[in-house]
Parts: structure tokens; C-alpha cells; sequence
């Protein structure tokens, strides 16, 4: 008999994925929300945006790794001998 769990979860969640995707995108991306053409104003919306991608990418990560529950998850109490 094998240990093997029966469902395996080792994908990550979509909405990680495609924050950090979005973020990496937004940032080299020549089409912006303000043109870098403006002075100042256009790479403060690239300071602004690619980090709260960013942040809501890891609080997607951590919402989905505390929502799974390990496949095999055994507590084993050994009883105590007397002397």
C-alpha cells in the first residue's frame, strides 16, 4: 500500500496567476492609464499599480494555500506505558 494522497493540489491558484501576469504586463507595456510621456505623472501609475498587483496576487496565493486541507492528515497519540 502506498502513501499517496488522492487529490493532489499542486497548481497555483488562477487569480495569482493572473494578477502577477497583469502586473508583469502593465509594466512593460507601452499603453498605459497616463502616458510616460508626462512628466512625473506617467511612471507614478506604473509606481502605483504593478505593486497593488502585485499585493492582491500574494493575498490570492495565501488565501488559496489556508482554504486546502492536507490529503493525509493523521494525528497518532501512542499510549503511555506505566512503570
Amino acid at each position: 500500500m502506498t502513501n499517496r494522497p488522492t487529490q493532489t493540489h499542486s497548481a497555483a491558484p488562477w487569480g495569482a496567476v493572473f494578477s502577477l501576469f497583469m502586473a508583469l504586463f502593465y509594466g512593460i507595456s507601452p499603453v498605459d492609464l497616463i502616458p510616460d510621456l508626462i512628466p512625473l505623472l506617467g511612471f507614478v501609475d506604473d509606481a502605483a499599480i504593478v505593486p497593488i498587483l502585485l499585493i492582491f496576487a500574494l493575498f490570492q496565493y495565501k488565501r488559496a494555500q489556508s482554504k486546502r486541507v492536507p490529503a493525509q492528515s493523521k494525528v497518532i497519540v501512542m499510549p503511555q506505558r506505566d512503570a
